[in-house]
């Protein structure tokens, strides 16, 4: 039988928020948001939030997994938490990362729902 249990980001094991330090695109550099489950059959149901503590709109890019293109999201200026995603599901020990178009000014918050078959 199946197993559900919310965990924090592999990247925040206390729950801070992830300030994303390195600079659009996506190239390898990145900063490292969660890294999922070992294996095919469990899956981490990722949920991500963003905050920019900029005063203009930046853009954030994520790297989900060996997927080649990122994800682009503008995430406005100080205007709270926005849902960059909800329950998206990676397995298999892939990597979720970040960048941004200005340094140093989102933070992500979020966490996985653990999906293990037993």
């Amino acid at each position: 039988m199946a197993t559900l249990s919310k965990i924090m980001l592999s990247e925040s094991a206390d729950g801070d928020g992830i300030r994303i330090g390195t600079a659009a695109p996506i190239d390898g550099s990145d900063t490292t948001i969660h890294t999922a489950v070992t294996g095919t059959t469990d899956k981490d149901l990722v949920t991500l939030f963003a905050y920019n503590d900029h005063t203009a709109a930046v853009a954030l890019h994520l790297k989900w997994g060996d997927t080649t293109d990122s994800i682009i999201q503008s995430i406005p200026a100080q205007e709270g938490l926005v849902l960059v995603c909800a329950d998206l599901p990676i397995s298999d020990a892939n990597v979720i990362t970040a960048s941004a178009a200005t340094v140093d000014v989102i933070t992500i918050f979020g966490y996985a729902n653990r999906i293990d078959v037993a």
